[in-house]
């Protein structure tokens, strides 16, 4: 559950943290690193998930 809010928690910061300075052009090359690295973490969040789901569910 953990993973699942922290994903969460980072595409609420992506979105309304992170994209609007990027569309306004607000040190661009910064902030689109930041939001770059949140969106890995995101995925590795959903990969932590799914890895811990199939795992419970296939009995390892």
């Amino acid at each position: 559950m953990v993973f699942v809010i922290g994903g969460l928690l980072l595409a609420l910061l992506v979105q309304f943290g992170v994209a609007p300075r990027i569309v306004a052009r607000e040190n661009l090359r910064i902030w689109h690193a930041v939001g770059s690295g949140m969106y890995l973490v995101q995925w590795l969040c959903a990969g932590i998930t799914l890895w811990i789901t199939a795992g419970r569910r296939f009995g390892n």
